[in-house]
């Protein structure tokens, strides 16, 4: 079901108006997104609004094959206008499942969306199913929390809020998180975040979150499985009560792994908390 807030025209005026360039990457993005475009023949964009990060992928990549979906048919279309040759946009919604095939692109991003779906877990997993090679994503995170925290944003994007129209604002608790991408089976998790307060316009949420990114790459088609690896640079350490075992690497590793420059190092070894320690 498409959600009544997603044509409304206040985050069709923002949209259209703001985040399509590379200043306006946010701290987490620009962690990521730059070497991922560099290493990606071509990705695909839900939740690509106005499809402003058609411009700033090919800022980084000028070859790369863009395709952007969002829930909003509005939006699409100022999309298609915006950006008319060499872009391909969709209407979708990722929870419902997307009409295209499986590994569809090397890169699949979510960003600015998770945190407004409900269905973010399911959604995650059709992300996975898109994805070749790496998913890249952001969402809200509490460690500790007995559920998941569901709040409300005011939509006051570019004009004063109109007293009726919310989004959900979810904050998921970290172990549970952990749990669902593990059952993504990744071969690698690398992640990124610092803690912060939400917007003034989020209601129902009274405490610090922390803003986290992650990119999960894909193992190839047909190859074994085994212990994912994880790099994180955030406030949260990877939680010992984690469902699988995992081998960590320390965070000084993360930007060689995502540059592909740092290999995988073998073997690791178990600690005293269960997980598997390694330098790189």
């Amino acid at each position: 079901m498409i959600p009544t807030w997603s044509n409304h025209p206040d985050l069709v005026a923002f949209y259209t108006q703001n985040r399509n360039q590379p200043d306006d990457l946010y701290e987490s993005e620009k962690r990521f997104l730059p070497a991922l475009a560099i290493r990606s023949a071509s990705v695909l964009d839900v939740g690509c609004a106005a499809g402003g990060f058609a411009a700033i992928w090919r800022h980084y990549n000028p070859v790369i094959e863009y395709t952007g979906v969002d829930v909003s048919q509005v939006l699409i279309e100022h999309a298609r206008q915006r950006y008319p040759h060499g872009f391909r946009f969709l209407q979708g919604d990722m929870s419902q499942g997307l009409l295209l095939s499986a590994r569809y692109a090397h890169t699949v991003q979510a960003l600015g969306c998770l945190h407004w779906d409900t269905e973010y877990a399911a959604s995650l997993r059709e992300l996975w199913r898109l994805t070749d090679r790496f998913l890249f994503f952001d969402i809200r995170l509490v460690s500790g929390l007995a559920e998941e925290i569901r709040g409300q944003q005011k939509m006051e994007l570019s004009n004063a809020w109109d007293g009726r129209t919310t989004t959900p604002y979810l904050v998921v608790d970290w172990a549970r998180f952990v749990d669902l991408i593990l059952s993504l089976n990744p071969r690698l998790i690398l992640g990124y975040g610092y803690m912060g307060q939400p917007a003034k316009s989020v209601i129902h949420v009274d405490r610090s979150v922390c803003f986290a990114a992650f990119v999960l790459e894909k193992r190839p088609a047909g190859a074994a499985g085994g212990h994912p690896t994880v790099c994180l640079d955030m406030p949260y350490t990877w939680p010992s009560e984690a469902q699988e075992p995992v081998s960590v690497l320390p965070p000084s590793c993360l930007d060689g792994l995502l540059r592909g420059s740092v290999e995988l190092v073998e073997p690791a070894y178990e600690t005293q908390s269960g997980l598997m320690e390694n330098a790189c």
